[in-house]
């Protein structure tokens, strides 16, 4: 199947660049989002040749200042930007005449796939949402949180001088970068320990990614209050997958939150699925069967 690498701007000026898996001509489309700074070379693309097989163009980018986009500092997530960038993406896809306009859809997990519903929230030009275990506590831990939040204001004070960013990475021997939250602090230390050979995969396979991210990252997550917007999805048509061992994002959590959402809405749990294990030894016929009958359903095809 082909693919072709592309590129397109941003509403504030940045250049993102990814890959378009072409469908057939005057289908449907679904933009796949990756997870927390990964880039586009991990995961995404047996994913999107998955999907590109059963009748869909696929849009794939990676996100402002990771692997191949534009953005400074690197690897300084912010929510709000990455949601904007979605409804870019769109109108990306609505300049190729032989894809159906009123049939695109957003797919993400974990960390995008709360992004999605937000992004789906306020975009009606947006089919369909795919969400898959979407991160939705990001509270952060009463000890660690603080401490985290000091070195987030000392940054700003250095940034403003001209210094260089404060980086955090993924994960330190005592486990400690990303306990500054809550969902992150029950993990067992088997658990860390798997996080840290995840990372190291990652480096592998990716040569883009990179294993930390700046300390305003981390600021504007815990300021981050995503579930007042999933109110406005309205009568978009939702699907959630919910892990059914999620570590991080607690299922229970999840399904209280697509019960809020309104019809027409889809539940699946992924069986024996969790936030670690949930991309590795898998079959994605099995795993992506269901997504794709919610999306043949909704976008009609």
């Amino acid at each position: 199947m082909q693919r072709r690498d592309i590129e397109f701007p941003t509403l504030d000026g940045l250049t993102l660049r990814g890959w378009l898996f072409p469908g057939a001509k005057g289908g449907p489309a679904v933009i796949l989002h990756n997870g927390f700074n990964y880039p586009k070379e991990l995961i995404l693309n047996p994913v999107a040749i998955w999907f590109q097989q059963h009748g869909l163009t696929v849009l794939v980018y990676d996100p402002r200042t990771v692997g191949e986009s534009d953005g400074e500092p690197r690897s300084d997530l912010d929510q709000r930007k990455l949601i904007e960038d979605m409804h870019d993406a769109v109108t990306f896809l609505k300049t190729f005449e032989w894809i159906d306009h009123a049939r695109i859809a957003l797919w993400g997990f974990f960390w995008s796939g709360t992004q999605v519903l937000e992004a789906a929230s306020v975009d009606k030009r947006v089919a369909a949402v795919v969400s898959i275990g979407p991160v939705l506590d990001w509270s952060l831990d009463p000890e660690l949180g603080p401490r985290m939040m000091a070195l987030a204001m000392k940054d700003r004070e250095g940034r403003v001088q001209g210094k260089p960013p404060i980086y955090i990475p993924f994960y330190k021997e005592d486990g400690e970068s990303f306990m500054i939250f809550k969902a992150f602090t029950v993990l067992s230390r088997e658990q860390r320990t798997m996080v840290s050979g995840m990372v190291e995969g990652a480096k592998e396979q990716a040569p883009r990614f990179v294993d930390r991210v700046t300390a305003q990252t981390l600021y504007r997550i815990a300021n981050w209050s995503p579930f007042s917007r999933f109110t406005a999805l309205g009568s978009t048509p939702t699907m959630l997958v919910i892990p059914e061992i999620d570590e991080l994002s607690d299922p229970a959590l999840q399904h209280n939150t697509f019960e809020s959402f309104d019809d027409p809405k889809v539940l699946e749990i992924a069986k024996e699925k969790g936030h670690f294990n949930y991309w590795y030894d898998t079959d994605l016929d099995q795993l992506l069967a269901g997504q794709l009958k919610f999306l043949k359903e909704y976008l009609k095809f």
